[in-house]
């Protein structure tokens, strides 16, 4: 592209403080479809704040409002990136590009970590890159490519639904540990433009996918502050140089949303400098086959169910891109998500219900770790899979029954059942007669302890008087973040945990805590709380 970019028609909005930092550049058609623009195209630059993860692990996720509320002049209030959280980014600079698709965005800071995204079709397309202005380098060039959307979504087919389905037993759990990962992958035929709903663009949901729990899980809703752990997903398209990465310096627990990890407990930290997390470091990706999509979002969206309890969903309003070659285009969905089977009742199944707006042409299952699996249409007579093929590696292959055309048509609803084999279940029951200490036979470090430091107490007692104790024991209170730390990390019950949230949530409320910390206290107290119903033996 020219280095000398003529300036924008339209006037730029946002702060005004002098500033050197300017980004030029263009809109690109890669299919070169549309080569004007209407007007009210606009470009926004949003300045992230330095806790925001990556750029691309924003997009990954849910993250237009913010931009649609600068580019439409209002202070920007909600959250982008992640599922449960996000960070808030508050100072933004907008533009409208010229007819031909070029502009110049002026005044922008210096020092500060620039996302950059133009909204087309009412839908906005990103740079993912993250942009870094310095005395040193004040401009930069970018081009933001993207495809025309308009292609006849009748014409979509979900080409392929896989699931590889595994369970490793713990007898620390009440139940059975099953891992479920889905693979989808939706073919538009059309060369030229991309496929999405145009009323998906606006927010109603494209592909649905209920998510699978823990069945000691209290409440569906906690799913999205376990991101990392119980869920994990992902939307590509097949890379044109497949490869692994080994992470770097760089990869400072990449693809969690800058939450916390729960594994270990630490936040993510990120450097006044643009950050970056590759595709390939992702957990679902770690082969590189998958180059990652930007263009719309993924939410997470609770429903009530039958009993009016919560059930959840991850939608992807993701754009299905065009075709080359003749080869059909094709979006690639994976998906993480993770149940179990109680001990106590070790012939328990498991369901898992799909049905997509696009007809489905294959459907096919690998399951280890004593798990069979079966299929039915809702309303339908027989089953969707053929017995399974059991291979030297231990695992049982599933593929189609026998069809001509289509498995499903578009709207056919399909579940599938999971459940343990004959032998499985035996070891089950066995794991579930194991007998299990006492609820209160740990406590006895405790006691201990607090006998040492009674007895440290006695001795100040006798040097001190007894009435400078017992003023020093009435008075003395650990502040409320030790406690909700002692709490987190000792063995209490759940009426502590309650007592910890409840006095968290008006700590925060009261502005005693930064945002950042409330929120990192209450993921590691929802994580204990999942923890402590995940354990065998009577709840607390």
């Amino acid at each position: 592209m020219a280095a000398g970019l003529a300036p924008c028609l339209e006037a730029q909005s946002g702060p005004v403080a002098p500033s050197p930092g300017a980004i030029a550049g263009e809109l690109r058609d890669l299919r070169q479809v549309t080569r004007s623009f209407e007007p009210g195209t606009w470009v926004v630059a949003l300045a992230l704040p330095r806790e925001s993860p990556p750029f691309c692990e924003v997009v990954s996720a849910a993250w237009q409002d913010a931009f649609t509320d600068i580019a439409e002049g209002r202070d920007p209030h909600g959250k982008l990136g992640g599922l449960a959280s996000g960070v808030q980014a508050r100072e933004g600079y907008r533009i409208e590009a010229t007819a031909d698709g070029r502009f110049e965005l002026r005044n922008l800071p210096l020092k500060r970590r620039l996302a950059l995204a133009a909204r087309v079709q009412g839908l906005w397309r990103p740079v993912t890159e993250e942009i870094w202005l310095t005395e040193e380098k004040p401009r930069v060039e970018r081009v933001i490519d993207f495809y025309t959307l308009g292609a006849d979504v009748r014409q979509l087919r979900v080409a392929e639904h896989t699931l590889e389905i595994k369970s490793v037993l713990r007898e620390d759990l009440k139940y059975a540990p099953v891992t479920v990962i889905e693979t989808l992958v939706i073919e538009n035929p059309d060369q030229r433009l991309a496929a999405l709903p145009a009323e998906s663009v606006k927010g109603s949901p494209f592909i649905e996918l209920e998510l699978l729990a823990a069945p000691t899980l209290p409440d569906k809703a906690l799913l999205a502050s376990l991101y990392g752990t119980e869920l994990l997903f992902c939307q590509g398209v097949a890379a044109k140089d497949p490869r692994p990465v080994p992470p770097d310096e760089r990869a400072n627990s990449p693809w969690l949303f800058g939450g916390v990890d729960t594994m270990h407990g630490k936040s993510t930290q990120y450097s006044d400098a643009p950050q970056i997390s590759l595709d390939a470091w992702h957990p679902l990706n770690l082969d590189g086959a998958l180059e990652f999509i930007a263009e719309g979002e993924t939410f997470f969206r609770l429903k009530q169910d039958a009993a009016d309890r919560n059930a959840a969903f991850l939608v992807f309003n993701r754009p299905v891109p065009p075709g080359e070659n003749g080869r059909p285009g094709r979006l690639v969905i994976r998906l993480l998500h993770k149940s179990g089977v109680l001990y106590s009742q070790p012939a328990g199944s498991i369901s898992l219900a799909r049905v997509f707006s696009a007809p489905l042409a294959d459907l096919r299952v690998t399951a280890f770790g004593g798990l069979e699996v079966a299929a039915v249409k809702v309303g339908g007579h027989s089953g969707l899979l053929r017995e399974p093929e059991v291979g030297a590696d231990g695992l049982a292959r599933y593929a189609p029954v026998e069809h001509s055309g289509n498995l499903l048509e578009a709207g056919e609803r399909y579940v599938l059942a999971l459940r343990f084999d004959r032998e499985a279940q035996k070891r089950l029951a066995e794991i579930a007669g194991i007998p299990r200490p006492a609820p209160g036979a740990q406590a006895a470090p405790a006691a201990q302890k607090v006998l040492n430091v009674s007895a440290i107490y006695g001795a100040l007692a006798a040097l001190f008087g007894v009435g400078f104790v017992i003023t020093l024991l009435l008075t003395f209170r650990a502040s409320r973040e030790v406690q909700r730390r002692r709490v987190n990390e000792a063995h209490v019950g759940k009426d502590d945990l309650l007592r910890a949230l409840g006095e968290l949530d008006r700590d925060f409320e009261a502005r005693r805590i930064p945002a950042s910390s409330y929120l990192e206290q209450r993921k590691r107290l929802l994580s204990r709380a999942v923890d402590m119903e995940s354990r065998k033996g009577p709840r607390s």
